[in-house]
């Protein structure tokens, strides 16, 4: 999934929901972002952080939405870097799968 196809499947939920990313160990807010190249595919890797608050949709959208990054795929950090499939809604907070 690319960046633009992530804030298109995020526009429809509530702008305050916040936002998580499954693991193997549950689920975590995001800690940080950081861009990679592997056989010339542009990458956006989401890293978990072990606690904290999650991002709210809007602030997450806020850094997602940028010109350089709305076509690099989406990547999720755990251990090894998988791809990003999809959102679900879950005790009220949107998780990344």
């Amino acid at each position: 999934m690319r960046v633009i196809d992530l804030l298109a499947l995020l526009s429809d939920y509530n702008q305050n929901t916040p936002v998580q990313m499954a693991t193997r160990d549950g689920r975590r807010a995001i800690a940080r972002l950081t861009l990679d190249e592997v056989l010339e595919e542009p990458r956006l890797i989401l890293h978990p952080q072990a606690g904290g608050h999650p991002h709210k949709l809007w602030e997450l959208a806020i850094l997602l939405d940028r010109p350089d990054l709305r076509l690099r795929y989406v990547y999720l950090e755990d251990a090894p870097v998988r791809p990003a499939f999809g959102v679900q809604l879950r005790d009220g907070a949107l998780v990344l799968n």
